[in-house]
């Protein structure tokens, strides 16, 4: 396959050093995490359901032979093209194409940014602020492979309410500066 927007990701997942490395793919790697392989035919049902037009980036990487079944193994959930949720934050169209491996966050991309959009990030306890995480889709998807770049706007500040049901409150002594660049 050809790749206009993922080929140095392509080549990466291909190096013997990336085989040998954590990520260790086998042969079920490489299948779909349920067997089933996206097709040209599943996007278009999906861009013809929602009168869209899939970003190309995101749509040359869903076709990749095992591209979901990647990401699972480095904690990202994608979603298949019958999954894919649309949402929008101030105005801006997003498609909501991944979850981490616990539920607390959520990764879109802007359905207005062009061929390789921006990903925007949010922790599902704070009423879905999107935040910057990349300027495109292909980087995005490189930096979660290589594992070298946070996939976060920030790191999770403490005291989130995860352990306490509380909901976050920036005052709490630790979180001051929580949310800020």
């Amino acid at each position: 396959m050809r790749s206009k927007y993922h080929a140095e990701t392509l080549k990466m997942v291909a190096s013997p050093s990336w085989r040998r490395g954590s990520h260790q793919p086998t042969e079920e790697m490489i299948q779909s995490a349920d067997g089933r392989e996206v097709t040209p035919d599943s996007l278009d049902t999906f861009e013809k359901e929602h009168s869209i037009r899939l970003p190309s980036s995101v749509r040359e990487w869903y076709l990749v032979p095992g591209a979901l079944r990647i990401l699972y193994r480095t904690w990202l959930c994608t979603l298949y093209p019958d999954s894919l949720e649309l949402k929008e934050f101030e105005g801006l169209p997003l498609i909501v194409f991944a979850t981490d491996d616990v539920g607390v966050g959520m990764w879109a991309f802007r359905l207005d940014c062009g061929d390789d959009p921006e990903v925007l990030y949010t922790y599902v306890d704070r009423d879905y602020a999107w935040e910057h995480v990349s300027d495109s889709f292909s980087g995005f998807v490189r930096d979660a492979i290589e594992g070298t770049k946070s996939l976060f706007r920030d790191p999770l500040p403490r005291n989130t309410g995860h352990d306490t049901g509380e909901p976050f409150d920036a005052r709490r002594p630790g979180n001051e500066k929580a949310g800020q660049p």
